[in-house]
């Protein structure tokens, strides 16, 4: 696992292009700042990718929790998928990761 970290808060855009242009790897993700995956986050998308050659991108819910990082409640889950919600919604705010070789082109 990489860790590209940035020295100045950039736009969204510039950090995925920069993740993107640095990727070496068959998967990449995306974890904004203020988040902090659960242990075992990471293994479980990447199981996701294995049960499908066809799955190209994977995200995870998310729990809100307080300064002592306490449980303090469930964030927005998406219970089933829906093309719409990704063109309308807003449903990866949080850990997402992609098969690598679909991004690939749009670089």
């Amino acid at each position: 696992m990489r860790i590209i970290v940035n020295d100045v808060c950039q736009n969204v855009t510039y950090v995925l292009n920069q993740l993107i242009k640095h990727a070496r790897a068959e998967f990449i993700g995306f974890l904004d700042s203020n988040d902090v995956p659960l242990p075992e986050c990471v293994a479980l998308c990447v199981k996701k990718f294995g049960s499908s050659p066809k799955v190209e991108v994977v995200f995870a819910d998310y729990e809100y929790i307080n300064e002592e990082g306490e449980y303090v409640r469930d964030g927005i889950r998406c219970q089933n998928f829906d093309r719409q919600q990704i063109m309308y919604g807003n449903i990866f705010t949080h850990f997402r990761i992609f098969r690598f070789k679909g991004l690939e082109s749009l670089t």
